[in-house]
């Protein structure tokens, strides 16, 4: 939300806030902290105050707290911007092109609509149908609010259809937190399906030196990410029972529309033949050895090339570029802390409590213990990417303090940060669909509660059979 739509009291407050907890942890941090780390945690700090209650645009911080380590002298300004050369920058910068390219085109609406159609008119069949648009979405669509966007119109000819119904309450929450739910979940086994797994890759390759390919991402997490959809579609259905077992004639206007879209463009097939071959080079890594941002820089470069191209390349400049420049600013940061001592302080402070590290030798309750402590520390700090870059750092240096490999719980620990299921302002998709209006605060909590608690089942029970066989345990 951009700052001119704030009162003066409340961006006022919300500095004043932020300079107390700068001024706070620089003085009440323990005194095995040296001087660079207390500053380098208050700006932190600070930042965290301003990224949570945003009386300026999250990429302003990021650029405030760059500055902040230039001006006291704790970085160079190359070393302050260095995060901006990342993998992860372009990665997020190609995928909201791609994002953008696949939007020039009735693709999207058009598979959403083919999807609907497939699974039916009854509740639990649209509810599929939403959960298997949002899951083929992801491995093409980065960023959750554009999936989510693309099947509003569907689901809205849906609730039209609901209106002849005296009572569709249920219906219409179910509907509305099945896009919440989907659009998150979905994005956890692809890699460059959410700015979280980006952040996640770039902060192991940054403290342990591993590069996570796509397909090992893949492997690890697309089994969790089909589980957890269809707990999310179990538990939704059981917590809040439809009035009825289908909706008359809700899926005919969606095929009526479908058929309005005629038959596939040129536009259209251009678009299929660019994106396979982006998911086939992002899949074959292990052997050409590009970085995933390679295929996402190549993605939107032919969809605008002369003859492969269907757009202009300045349309696909109209993305998100607060989010590039809010990646960049948080690698940055977590490479300054990188090479200090801050992590590994905090760690040792940490491993001094016994019950932790016994949790650590048991691999379901380490990753249960992790899934959890995201989960809750996501209450208290909304935005998604600070919760993770905070998460990866500390569990891979208590990790490595045990003599333990942190590879999967680092991954584990970044991936849960994405899973914000129980308050409205925890995630993107939650303020989305809650602003529609369909659904109450308490229906989220009480599904969000479930949800937490069964994610972190489903990540433990992995670490248990599945993740030990690959190797990576």
């Amino acid at each position: 939300m951009e700052n001119n739509n704030k009162s003066f009291r409340f961006v006022f407050l919300a500095f004043i806030l932020a300079i107390i907890i700068l001024i706070a942890v620089m003085v009440f941090l323990p005194d095995s902290f040296s001087p660079q780390i207390r500053i380098v945690f208050g700006l932190i700090g600070m930042a965290i105050v301003l990224w949570v209650m945003e009386p300026i645009p999250v990429s302003m911080t990021s650029i405030i707290l760059l500055l902040g380590f230039v001006f006291s002298r704790i970085a160079t300004f190359e070393e302050a911007v260095s995060g901006f050369a990342s993998n992860g920058v372009f990665l997020c910068l190609g995928g909201y092109m791609m994002a953008q390219g696949v939007n020039e085109t009735l693709l999207g609406k058009r598979l959403a609509y083919i999807l609907l159609v497939r699974f039916g008119s009854t509740i639990p069949g649209v509810l599929a149908g939403i959960i298997v648009a949002m899951f083929v979405f992801s491995f093409f669509i980065p960023g959750s609010s554009v999936k989510i966007f693309l099947l509003v119109p569907p689901v809205m000819a849906i609730i039209d259809r609901l209106g002849e119904l005296p009572k569709s309450t249920n219906i219409k929450a179910l509907l509305f937190l099945t896009l919440a739910y989907s659009a998150l979940i979905s994005s956890v086994g692809i890699m460059p399906s959410a700015l979280i797994n980006i952040i996640t890759v770039d902060l192991i390759k940054m403290y342990l030196g591993v590069s996570i390919t796509y397909f090992q991402w893949l492997v690890h997490f697309l089994p969790a990410s089909i589980i957890l959809l269809f707990c999310a579609w179990l538990i939704l259905l059981r917590l809040l029972p439809p009035e009825v077992k289908e909706i008359p004639g809700g899926i005919e206007v969606v095929r009526k529309d479908l058929a309005e879209l005629g038959k596939l463009t040129n536009e259209e097939f251009k678009c299929i033949l660019i994106l396979t071959v982006t998911v086939l080079l992002w899949m074959t890594q292990v052997w050409h050895g590009f970085p995933t941002s390679v295929p996402a820089l190549l993605c939107p470069i032919l969809m605008c090339f002369p003859g492969p191209g269907f757009t202009s390349w300045n349309k696909l400049l109209k993305i998100d570029w607060q989010s590039v420049i809010f990646i960049g600013g948080v690698l940055s940061t977590m490479s300054i802390i990188s090479q200090s001592s801050a992590i590994s302080d905090i760690s040792s402070i940490l491993i001094k409590w016994e019950w932790l590290a016994v949790l650590f030798t048991v691999p379901f309750l380490a990753v249960f213990s992790i899934v959890i402590l995201a989960h809750v520390l996501h209450l208290f700090v909304a935005n998604s990417s600070v919760v993770a870059a905070l998460m990866v750092p500390l569990v891979i240096q208590f990790c490595q303090q045990l003599s333990i490999n942190p590879l999967v719980f680092a991954m584990v620990g970044g991936l849960s940060s994405l899973l914000g299921f129980i308050l409205t302002i925890e995630t993107v998709p939650n303020i989305i669909t809650y602003s529609f209006g369909y659904y109450k605060a308490k229906d989220l909590v009480t599904a969000g509660v479930f949800m937490s608690l069964v994610s972190a089942i489903v990540y433990g029970g992995m670490a248990l059979t599945l993740w030990p066989r690959l190797g990576l345990m």
